[in-house]
Order: C-alpha cells, then sequence, then structure tokens
C-alpha cells in the first residue's frame, strides 16, 4: 500500500492497493469504509467513513456511489464522511416523519420543506444546519445529473437561498485581555509538552488551520531572496500549496522544535509536530484531537479568564481569526490578509473588516462630535441619524484621498471642487477646534511639514484636495518630490489674495459657460449640461450649482423637439419555438455524450481493475 509522503502534501488520489480485485470491491460495498484499506491517504483520526446508520437500503447504495465518485474527483477522506453523516441525518428524518418511502419517488419537494424545518426542531447548530443542507443538495443535484436514485422528482432539490448563512456572523476573536494571558512567557511555560508548546506559538503567529500545523513536514521553512524565513504547507482545505512569511517568533519555535525531534528520534520523523503517545518510531503525525484537549487542560491550568473575571475557553481556530482582526485593524489592505490565512474567497475576510469598521467607527463618533469648520464654529453631527453612516463612508473616502494635515475636505470624493487651490478658505474644509484656535480662527497653512502620514503625499502638493489635482500621464509624468526639508516659516495672511483670484476664476468659468452655451446654438446641438461642460472646460457638478445657467439650460431643453421614442419588438412564437428546439437538441447531445464517456470509463476502469499489478508500487522518494 502506498504510503502519504509528508515532505509534500497533495490532494487525495485514489491509489492502487495490491490485492485482488474482488476483496477491493468487497471494501467499497461495506457499511465501513477504511482508507488504509482502500489505499487512500488520510489524516490521522479522520480515516473513516461509516453509511450503517442510513437504515434505507435504496439510499445507502446511492450515497456509497457518490461518496466514491467524490473522492475520484480529489475530496479528503474526512469531507466524505462528513457527507455520510448529513445523509444519516436525512435518513434518520425519513424513517421518522415519512416511514412510508419506499423509493426514491417518496423525496418530493414538500418532504424536503419538511426536512428544513425538521432540522431547527432538533436543536442543531446553525452549522450544523448549513453542513446538512448543503450536503443533500449536491447529494441530489448528482443524482438528478447521474440518474443514481430512479423516480427521484425533478423538483427534489435544496435551493442556496435555503442554507442557513452563519458564517455572516463577526469573527470570532479572542480579545486582547485574553490574548495578553495567553502569549505571556510565564503561561505559555506551563504547557508540560514541548510539542504542544511550540505548536501553539506557531498557531499564534501564522494562523493556520490546527490540521495543516499538525501535519506540517519536519522542514517546512524555506527563505526568500532576503533570507527571511517562510512557511511552506498544504492547505488541505482550498486543496492548494501555501508560502507565507514567518515572524522571528514562529522561526524559533519551529527551530526549537526541530531539535527536539532529533532529540526524542534519533532515527527522525516525517513531521514537524509528531504524536507524543504509542509513536516510537516518529511515524504518525500529532493527533488534532490530542491537541483540543491538551489545549482545554492548559487553559484550565492558567486560570484564563476574561475582563469580567469570569473563565473563559478558547478554541485553537480562534488564533486564526485573532490574526486575521489584528492585521485589519493594523491597516493590512484585505487582499492581503486574504492570501496571509488561505481563504479561498474575501468573504471570509470581510468578517474581519467587520470588526475593524466597528471599532473605528467608535472613535470616528467621537470625532465628528467636537469638529469645526474653517471659523471655529461646530459642526453638528447625530451619530443616530440615518445618514450617519453615509457619512461615515464619506469620510473613509476622504481620509484615503484628501489627507491634509490640519483637517480634511468635507466634500464627497466623486464630487469635483469649485474652489481649486483654496482649502484655507473653503467652506467644506474640516478640523479639529486645537488647529482652528492655534491660528486664529483659520486652519494652519498645509504647506508646512506635518508628523502626521498623509496619502500619496507624492502626487500632489499639500495644499490642494485630490480633486483640483493634475492628472499626470506616462508622456507627462511629475518631477520626482524634493528630498529637502522645508524649514518652518511664519507666512503673511494671503486670504483676501486668494479670495481675489477665486472670484475671478468664478467669473472666468461663468463666462466660458455662456460661451458654450452660444457656440452650442450657432451649431444647432443639443444645449445639455455634459455638452456645456465639456466645452467649456468645466464640472457638471459646478454648472447645477449656478442657478442662472442651470434655468438658461433648462429653458432651451424646454424648446427643442422630444426624441422618438423607440418600441420594443417583442420575439414572435415560431422565433420562441426555434430556440427552444435548438436547446432541446443541444442537451440531447450533450446527455448521449456524457452517456458514451460514462460508459468508456467504466470499461476502462474494470479493465484496470481485472489486470493484475505488474510490479510492486514505487516507494515515495
Amino acid at each position: 500500500m502506498n504510503a502519504l509522503v509528508p515532505a509534500r502534501r497533495e490532494r487525495p488520489r485514489l491509489q492502487v492497493v495490491s490485492g485482488e480485485a474482488a476483496i477491493l470491491d468487497g471494501q467499497w460495498a461495506s457499511d465501513h469504509w477504511d482508507a488504509s484499506l482502500l489505499g487512500i491517504p488520510a489524516r490521522r483520526g479522520r480515516g473513516t467513513a461509516r453509511f450503517g446508520g442510513i437504515s434505507q437500503q435504496w439510499l445507502r447504495d446511492p450515497v456509497k456511489r457518490w461518496s466514491r465518485f467524490r473522492l475520484a474527483t480529489g475530496c479528503a477522506f474526512a469531507t466524505i464522511d462528513s457527507g455520510a453523516l448529513a445523509l444519516t441525518r436525512f435518513s434518520r428524518f425519513l424513517a421518522t416523519r415519512h416511514p412510508q418511502a419506499a423509493d426514491a419517488s417518496a423525496i418530493t419537494r414538500p418532504v424536503l420543506e419538511d426536512y428544513l424545518s425538521w432540522l431547527l426542531t432538533q436543536g442543531y447548530s446553525a452549522s450544523t444546519r448549513a453542513l446538512s443542507l448543503s450536503m443533500a443538495r449536491v447529494f441530489f443535484d448528482a443524482c438528478h445529473r447521474h440518474g443514481w436514485l430512479p423516480g427521484l422528482a425533478a423538483s427534489a432539490t435544496i435551493y442556496v437561498e435555503e442554507l442557513p448563512f452563519h458564517h455572516d456572523e463577526i469573527a470570532r476573536f479572542i480579545p486582547e485581555f485574553v490574548m495578553a494571558q495567553l502569549e505571556s512567557g510565564q503561561a505559555l511555560s506551563k504547557i508540560p509538552h514541548t510539542t504542544t508548546r511550540n505548536l501553539v506559538i506557531v498557531l499564534i503567529e501564522t494562523g493556520l488551520r490546527g490540521g495543516d500545523a499538525c501535519n506540517l513536514p519536519f522542514s517546512p521553512v524555506l527563505a526568500d531572496s532576503s533570507g527571511w524565513p517562510c512557511l511552506r504547507f498544504e492547505a488541505v482545505k482550498v486543496r492548494a500549496g501555501q508560502l507565507i512569511p514567518l515572524s522571528a517568533k514562529a522561526a524559533a519555535a519551529i527551530s526549537a522544535q526541530q531539535d527536539y525531534v532529533r532529540q526524542r528520534w534519533p532515527a527522525g520523523s516525517p513531521w514537524l509536530f509528531p504524536g507524543m503517545t504509542g509513536n516510537d518510531d516518529g511515524s504518525k503525525p500529532y493527533s488534532h484531537s490530542a491537541f483540543i484537549q491538551q489545549l482545554r487542560r492548559w487553559q484550565r491550568v492558567i486560570d484564563l479568564r476574561d475582563e469580567a473575571g469570569q473563565p473563559v475557553t478558547v478554541t485553537g481556530h480562534q488564533f486564526r481569526h485573532t490574526l486575521g482582526t489584528r492585521l485589519i485593524n493594523s491597516g493590512v489592505p484585505q487582499h492581503v490578509v486574504q492570501r496571509l490565512p488561505g481563504h479561498a474567497s474575501p468573504h471570509m475576510t470581510s468578517h474581519y473588516a467587520k470588526v475593524h469598521d466597528a471599532t473605528i467607527r467608535e472613535a470616528f463618533d467621537r470625532y465628528q462630535s467636537q469638529r469645526v469648520n474653517i471659523s471655529g464654529e461646530p459642526i453638528g453631527y447625530d451619530p443616530g441619524s440615518p445618514a450617519a453612516s453615509a457619512e461615515w463612508v464619506k469620510h473613509n473616502l476622504n481620509r484615503v484621498r484628501d489627507s491634509l494635515p490640519n483637517g480634511y475636505c468635507g466634500r464627497p470624493a466623486q464630487q469635483d471642487c469649485p474652489h481649486p487651490n483654496a482649502c484655507l478658505t473653503c467652506p467644506d474644509f474640516q478640523t479639529s477646534p486645537s488647529s482652528c484656535r492655534s491660528t486664529g480662527g483659520r486652519p494652519r497653512s498645509t504647506a508646512v511639514s506635518s508628523p502626521k502620514p498623509r496619502a500619496r503625499d507624492s502626487s500632489a502638493s499639500p495644499g490642494t484636495c485630490a480633486v483640483s489635482r493634475p492628472t499626470w500621464t506616462g508622456s507627462s509624468p511629475p518631477s520626482k518630490a524634493s528630498r529637502t526639508t522645508i524649514p518652518a516659516m511664519n507666512r503673511a495672511d494671503n486670504s483676501a489674495f486668494l479670495a481675489q483670484a477665486n472670484a475671478r476664476r468664478h467669473q472666468a468659468a461663468l463666462a466660458a459657460a455662456h460661451h458654450a452655451i452660444d457656440q452650442l446654438r450657432r451649431e444647432g446641438k443639443p444645449v445639455t449640461y455634459a455638452a456645456v461642460a465639456y466645452a467649456a472646460g468645466v464640472s457638471r457638478t459646478w454648472l447645477y450649482s449656478q442657478d442662472q445657467i442651470r434655468d438658461l439650460i433648462s429653458d432651451l431643453r424646454k424648446d427643442e423637439p422630444p426624441a422618438a421614442a423607440l418600441t420594443a419588438q417583442r420575439a414572435s412564437t415560431s422565433s420562441l419555438r426555434q430556440r427552444l428546439d435548438t436547446a432541446c437538441a443541444e442537451i440531447t447531445r450533450l446527455r448521449t455524450e456524457n452517456r458514451s464517456l460514462r460508459d468508456q470509463l467504466a470499461r476502462q476502469l474494470g479493465l484496470h481493475r481485472t489486470q493484475p499489478a505488474s510490479k510492486a508500487p514505487a516507494k515515495p522518494k
């Protein structure tokens, strides 16, 4: 029997087992599957699947056939056991609520709706109900496709929207008060086993899943181009290899664990965390269930408590949520956080962002209650108003685009700025009372360097907002920013000159808009806001704010004849019938092709089983 090579964990594949084909078929026909007898690699403690709880014989055989098919597609053996357990629940439901079900024709849409309510009455958690329904949904879809349950109603299906969306909850991170107790050197020293202690440190620092960490090979560390250690592992859940950077603490824990393994097993072990009991040769990896027990026992020893003084228990998987939450709160981009824990989609990573958003929103509400405008007048803010959420989004956008030293722009990020280079006198500029008082009612000049970080310092002058900055192209790149520090100096009050310049620009923009309107009328073109803005070189937002121009454009548009409305033409009956016949013909062709391919696959599989093995399987390198 082929053994699993721990140095390179790949997706589980069916392997040839030495022996007669009849013996192998007998194992497949059994109600208790053992991965080692079937020649399928499986993790320690997760190599069995039980089908004996399915009391209906007409249901049990298709479930086995479905499970064998899923193994051939690369599913882990633990997933097969989960599917068998989910269909066992469905079998118990049929025996309890529909004992008269004698074949697959008894499974109808009303029966599945009854199954949804039955799961609720049994008191299962949202995750258990979601797993049961999703497995049943995939099974019935496969039966519809391959015909494994003859007589199954076409309407017998479970829809996606009927699955409990338990993953929409906030990430189950560990509070920092509790993490301070777990990460302290005094608490870690109370873990009696060296393997468990190093494994806890690796989980806290890397956020690995417990099963992936327990099955790490002995040498999982690589060095990048700069010599920094990186961890290479196989993420079984997403069926992909990953490489993530290691912290100094995690790298030290891995090095210490390697020294311990060399001392404990002089002959060597293929695992970084070998099993602690019944493992004299070091061939077995650390059992994840044993780690769970050791983790709970350690928390009782250190008397782990929350801020209220109540005893608390954490799981190893919560270290993963805690690491993601810490990264998001530290300002790491969400797409980077998604790659570190190895999430298949950004949906799970978004849970960490919810925690960060709720935490920062409290500070935002406190800031909004004391902000002032350029005249030192308080700006009203009600955190309970319906517009508070929209203002929170606008605040985040502006802080990214227009982070000025003493405040930020209060206009939405997608709005054009009618006050170019006039942030010091712009009514939309917002700042804190201390900044306003220190300059006599005006915010400090943004040209002076400030210790606060600013977004995109090299792409804009410090005294302008993002919407008034020039757009650089590849043919006219901006010059490099000077590295010379400009000394702070007291500047004269130039606000009057800036106001005069703004007035001149405003009059020039009005003249350009009127000229554009006259030009469009002479050329016989429609007078629209977009056309006037393009011809005059101004923004449509600014045009909307000018009452005189807005009324003029509205009057001119009233004189234009309305455009002829296009009437939609409905498809004829013959056209719809032809499209339906074409679709039916394509479905028939695909069914015939799939049936032919399944027959060829079955013949090849039969020939492969009947032929004796020419030589023993090669030993893994």
